[in-house]
């Protein structure tokens, strides 16, 4: 394949509508094996879609001449297969929207399908479980017309990213056009101009698209917004990274909902819109703390008394010294029985209007119609509007703060999984098998790498866990905090790591940051009594400290809660704190000193493989009953010893594609998917490798130190795939 790439319906449909690196895919999809294993890991159901396309269009006809007495519904799944694989290089654009659906929600693929094809074109494509075949969906789209698929794109970050509501501070008077009639490419492009003239930044805000869907209507907007780069053919090329904004009004334009990184500037460009709606000036103010306190008055008083059949009396009340306008108290949180489940209220105080009161859930022990239901109940039975906790850490992550991690799994043999539990091979088997997004049931297999039986966790109803994890970003907080420094028209200096001096009222102040700071010389009494100092914590309270200083939280500064020149102030009200023991010692012994230490050398790794159990270092690596994984593992094993008995270089020694190791596997016939089947498991031996040498022996190994990991598929190397690494194993009898 060769010359100039033959794209519809434009390269800027694509690369800029739908965000795809044409470039590299068309650079693997050049390789003529790429392509039929791409054909291969398609289901009988995509590959018809594609098949009946490309058998209708009567430009492309002369491509099935041979065949052109049979109907295209009496030739075979397999023969469909042969058939594309000839004529493989022109399916260039379903190669694109094959990579496109990967990350997509199977939601917003429906969704789309559902407003713009015919309900009985769409039943064909419903699998078990009331589950949609999506890929096959974006086929028939994109076949309909083209710009359905930008729909898929807009919609699915509807479904994907967090919103926050906004309601007019006015109710306007309602206009004669409706909003949707008013709303328009013209009048917005025009308003997102005078949005970027006022911000003067040099930037264009562009207007992507439209979305009408259940009396709401989208707009898609997008900017340029954090610094960034990239490394592009040893060069680096400096940019911006773009943020997408969605405002979602209601169909009067009275409400909206806004997903941004940047709220307190979007919100501008809502009010533009709906001023000139208006013909008045208009003002949007948050929605998300409108719980009034009589509200929630009235929702404790009928809890206790028991009048909702449909939420349990209270395991435990949680009185605190917060003020209630009715009986001086404020309840902190509450746990309720809902459905079955014991669910925690949490209840927060509005800063700047205590009449107002912030209600948040723990969703994790809700599924996602459970939640729904019980977000549904407490709106029409009670009036309030509740929110998931992890919502919070949901912002937080756009903001940069944190890194989250969001995974389900189902746990491979667990005795409460009554439907699943006959086909349990291992009772003990507790292996953790993580649920992609995109899981589909009859199209993917999952597979347990210990036991190697296959879960089908729909059908036997397998409770699925929900794990959130967060990693604080110290990196970026600092940023944050230094800008705070920046933009408070303060003097000051950062005189080391995680330590401030600001000058206040004729006076230094010390800012110590304790998880910021590195050295624990700053945190001795002699060091903290030179001047006025205040600490100031990220992640725990401090605690008992033997000289009084100032504490302050982190998150009071984010929220706004105190502001710094507060701070300064309560330091130099203090003075310089008084020294209660007469020695030099450090308060804080949590913060570790940095030690350095040599790097010692790397020790040969030796590996023993008998009687079907691999051994590294007399340690168990690989689980005998995962007879996949022992299999695979055979197989790089009988290259190595071929390569190493030949003499090869150890750069010479050929890696195996997951291709080539199900061809040598003796099983071959019952696998059906290399990714579920062969890759897994690899991943999960080089996991586990690392993990026990490091637990068992205090080994610090890397992944690749056993099974090494060489190129990868769509690169262009000439070696791809896995091999026992001959750079650090010895054999051993």
């Amino acid at each position: 394949m060769h010359g100039m790439i033959n794209l519809h319906p434009s390269r800027e449909f694509w690369e800029s509508s739908l965000e795809t690196h044409v470039d590299h895919w068309f650079n693997s999809f050049r390789n003529e094996e790429i392509r039929k294993n791409w054909l291969y890991s398609l289901s009988g159901r995509q590959l018809n879609v594609i098949f009946q396309h490309r058998f209708q269009d009567k430009l492309n006809g002369q491509l099935f001449a041979d065949n052109s007495l049979q109907k295209h519904d009496d030739i075979s799944v397999q023969q469909q297969r042969k058939m594309l694989i000839d004529c493989s290089e022109l399916l260039l654009h379903y190669y694109l929207l094959s990579h496109f659906s990967h990350l997509k929600l199977e939601s917003a693929v429906v969704e789309v399908a559902s407003s713009k094809l015919n309900k009985e074109l769409i039943k064909k494509f419903l699998c078990k479980d009331n589950k949609y075949d999506k890929k096959s969906l974006i086929f028939i789209l994109f076949h309909t017309n083209p710009e359905f698929i930008k729909d898929v794109f807009h919609f699915d970050k509807v479904q994907k990213k967090g919103f926050s509501s906004f309601i007019l501070q006015d109710s306007p008077r309602q206009m004669k056009v409706p909003f949707k009639s008013f709303l328009s490419k013209e009048i917005v492009h025009e308003l997102l101009q005078e949005y970027d003239s006022e911000k003067g930044d040099g930037f264009e805000t562009e207007l992507r698209g439209f979305f009408y869907h259940k009396n709401r209507i989208y707009v898609f907007i997008r900017r340029a917004s954090d610094k960034d780069l990239l490394f592009n053919s040893n060069r680096i090329i400096h940019g911006y990274r773009p943020d997408w904004i969605l405002l979602d009004f209601s169909l009067h334009g009275n409400q909206v909902n806004i997903s941004s990184k940047n709220l307190n500037e979007i919100i501008k460009i809502a009010n533009s819109i709906t001023s000139r709606y208006f013909e008045a000036e208009c003002l949007f103010i948050s929605m998300k703390d409108h719980n009034s306190i009589l509200l929630i008055a009235a929702f404790l008083q009928s809890s206790i008394e028991g009048a909702d059949p449909n939420v349990c009396s209270f395991e435990e009340l949680q009185i605190l010294k917060l003020k209630l306008q009715q009986d001086n108290s404020f309840v902190e949180s509450i746990r309720i029985i809902f459905q079955e489940k014991k669910v925690t209220l949490f209840f927060k105080k509005n800063q700047h209007d205590p009449s107002y009161i912030t209600v948040y859930y723990s969703e994790h022990v809700l599924n996602k119609e459970e939640r729904e239901n019980f977000k549904l109940l407490m709106k029409e039975n009670y009036g309030l509007t509740i929110l998931p906790k992890a919502k919070t850490a949901v912002y937080l992550a756009e903001l940069g703060f944190i890194r989250l991690k969001e995974v389900y799994f189902v746990i491979c043999a667990r005795e409460e999984d009554h439907l699943d539990w006959p086909h349990v091979f291992y009772p003990d088997c507790s292996n953790e098998i993580p649920i992609s997004p995109d899981f589909d049931e009859e199209c993917d297999d999952m597979l347990c790498e210990d036991c190697c039986r296959y879960i089908l966790p729909n059908t036997h109803q397998k409770k699925r866990f929900h794990l959130l994890s967060t990693d604080l970003d110290l990196k970026k907080i600092v940023d944050w905090f230094e800008n705070l420094l920046r933009i408070s028209q303060l003097i000051w200096r950062k005189a080391a790591e995680g330590v401030y001096h600001v000058s206040s009222q004729d006076s230094i102040v010390n800012l110590v940051v304790l998880d910021f700071c590195t050295d624990a010389v700053h945190l001795t009494i002699d060091k903290l009594r030179i001047q006025p100092t205040v600490l100031i914590t990220v992640r725990e309270n401090v605690p008992d400290l033997p000289i009084a200083l100032p504490v302050v939280k982190m998150t009071d500064l984010f929220c706004e809660c105190r502001t710094l020149d507060e701070v300064l102030f309560e330091a130099v009200e203090k003075g310089i704190p008084k020294l209660i023991f007469n020695a030099s010692q450090q308060i804080l012994p949590i913060v570790p000193l940095r030690e350095t230490k040599p790097e010692l050398p790397k020790q040969p790794l030796h590996l023993q493989f008998t009687g079907g159990v691999v051994y590294i270092n007399n340690i168990e690596v690989v689980n005998k009953r995962a007879k996949l994984c022992i299999s695979i593992f055979d197989v790089l094993f009988q290259q190595f010893l071929h390569d190493f008995s030949n003499d090869v270089p150890k750069e010479e020694h050929k890696p195996l594609s997951i291709e080539k190791i199900a061809d040598l596997l003796n099983f071959h016939s019952e696998i059906t998917d290399l990714e579920q089947q062969i890759r897994n498991p690899i991943n999960k031996m080089q996991r586990t490798m690392k993990e026990k040498l490091a637990n068992q022996l205090g080994l610090s190994i890397k992944r690749d130190d056993v099974i090494q990991t060489i190129g990868w598929p769509e690169l262009a190397c000439k070696e791809y795939g896995y091999r026992l690494n001959p750079f650090t194993l010895v054999l051993k009898k």
